[in-house]
């Protein structure tokens, strides 16, 4: 291989490349930290993620096989328009219809909100800027999960329990990240 002028042998070429890597890494790690001191506060990370959660709604809509307008008077108090706002992800339902819907669906509203502990994880490693990390190694938010649910109780509310989750998350995922 030619490199600025001269030819390296393969050794020299396995080297370089390491080395370049290495440093990419680096910086890599250097933008993460920086994105998370300076941009990322819970309330800019992890809101719930309205077309993830219009779409938990249109199943549990879809499997009582109801329309908008029968769904929305199940709810009660609302209008089709509400539902078809909620499924494509324009806005999301506000606390008491939550209850409603995770009431009548069996489902939590945590689950409404935010899907399984495992895609919490998911998309909290993702807003504090590890989606290229998760892309690379897509077993990592699984085993961040296995390890919460072996280690810890697994009855974390997720809108009032975060910030203790999200510490979690955190620790485990940098075991995991450091020997990455």
């Amino acid at each position: 291989m030619k490199f600025g002028g001269h030819f390296l042998n393969k050794k020299q070429d396995q080297e370089y490349y390491i080395e370049k890597l290495e440093k990419e890494n680096l910086e890599l790690k250097e933008r993460i930290r920086y994105y998370e001191t300076k941009f990322c506060k819970r309330g800019d990370c992890m809101k719930p993620n309205p077309v993830e959660t219009g779409k938990r709604i249109k199943s549990i809509r879809s499997n009582f096989g109801m329309t908008m307008e029968q769904f929305a008077d199940l709810i009660g108090n609302a209008q089709k328009g509400n539902i078809n706002n909620w499924e494509r992800g324009f806005s999301l339902p506000n606390k008491e219809r939550l209850i409603k819907i995770a009431e009548l669906s069996n489902k939590t509203i945590d689950w409404i909100k935010w899907g399984t502990l495992e895609e919490y994880i998911t998309s909290y490693l993702i807003g504090i800027g590890y989606e290229l990390y998760i892309k690379d190694f897509p077993e990592i938010p699984h085993k961040v999960f296995k390890d919460i649910q072996e280690k810890y109780s697994d009855t974390f509310s997720l809108d009032k329990d975060y910030e203790l989750l999200d510490s979690i998350i955190k620790n485990i995922f940098t075991k995991y990240y450091s020997n990455g």
